[in-house]
């Protein structure tokens, strides 16, 4: 199945069996037994045990809330495949797409490992997973762990509107907490100020916490064809957003501590992951010696560049900039001397 992309991970390990952890989740009625925040659980479908197409509604210990799950995919033995339809937080309203893929490993004969995958578009977030039986190393709260990151994504959608429009430096916490529909102290729970709000829509936009992980290509994809479909996923998210850029490039050419916090927190570690795939592909054979540190940042710049003239107008930028990832992956890896042209569908 087609899943949206990948957002985040969680593992635990629990000391029993694969046969009996998958056994044990299988059984819809258990949820209670091992969900924090779980009071109780009907079975909307008359199905006990999981299996794809299966819903069930979860009543929430607070006793307000309901969430309703549907399991799309059962691998036994392997996975699940789960969507959140329904609730009665608002999540699903925020992050129509969320599935988490729940996968089972066995590590020893007495020993499971149990991970949680979580999916979903950063254009329209996650639903719920489990805290599997009872003597398991504790982890965070899914359901909270699911309604902080519903929020933080309210919040950074409704300050990527205000800062293209005003700019940041006009823009207030007031003008965003009221494009999210949210008090202005609710915000603060999650940023401690305007300028990480910032920090969190410039991660969000660089693809920080999945930066390595689309680095990497695929075992049996050729370095050109990778290096295309890599230009061509950032400049897929970078140039609808010129605007923020517009908003708040100015501001970081002026302020001083927060063009050091952009430099530090995204563009560094962002240049550590790209200098460990270029030194990975030239171990494999796959790119020449070269100076990796002056590469990754020439390639940066040249992306930087070009998103800049679209800014300062440039129609041709602004009308063919879905044909530039072809464009400049011809540049890097045919030159400009003739007789090296490659012909691409």
């Amino acid at each position: 199945m087609e899943f949206p992309p990948f957002q985040s991970r969680q593992e635990v390990v629990i000391h029993a069996p694969l046969q009996a952890v998958w056994e044990f989740g299988q059984d819809l009625t258990n949820i209670a037994e091992y969900h924090p925040r779980v009071k109780r659980v009907d079975l909307i479908s008359g199905k006990r045990q999981r299996e794809q197409g299966v819903a069930y509604r979860c009543y929430l210990k607070d006793g307000k809330n309901t969430c309703v799950e549907k399991d799309l995919e059962v691998v036994p033995m392997e996975r699940i495949v789960t969507a959140l339809p329904e609730d009665t937080m608002g999540i699903t309203n925020m992050l129509p797409d969320y599935i988490v893929e729940t996968r089972f490993t066995p590590l020893a004969e007495n020993e499971t490992k149990v991970e949680f995958r979580h999916y979903y578009s950063t254009k329209s977030l996650k639903t719920k997973l489990f805290n599997v039986i009872a003597a398991m190393t504790k982890t965070p709260d899914p359901i909270q762990e699911l309604v902080t990151a519903a929020r933080r994504k309210q919040i950074l959608d409704a300050a990527t509107q205000v800062f293209a429009e005003k700019g940041f430096h006009r823009a207030t916490i007031k003008d965003i907490a009221r494009v999210a529909g949210i008090a202005d102290g609710t915000i603060y729970t999650y940023f401690p100020s305007k300028t990480e709000v910032l920090l969190g829509i410039l991660h969000r936009l660089n693809e920080s916490a999945e930066r390595e992980q689309h680095l990497m290509p695929e075992r049996e994809q050729d370095l050109r064809s990778f290096f295309t479909a890599y230009l061509r996923k950032r400049m897929a998210l970078l140039w609808p957003n010129a605007e923020v850029f517009q908003a708040v490039l100015p501001e970081m050419l002026v302020n001083e501590q927060l063009r050091e916090l952009y430099y530090q927190q995204v563009l560094v570690p962002t240049f550590t992951v790209a200098e460990h795939s270029f030194q990975a592909q030239h171990g494999a054979g796959q790119v020449r010696s070269l100076d990796v540190s002056l590469t990754v940042r020439a390639i940066a710049g040249l992306l930087l560049g070009l998103l800049t003239l679209q800014l300062l107008g440039d129609e041709v930028i602004a009308q063919r900039w879905e044909e530039l990832p072809e464009v400049l992956t011809s540049l890097l890896f045919d030159g400009l001397q003739p007789g090296k042209e490659t012909t691409h569908e």
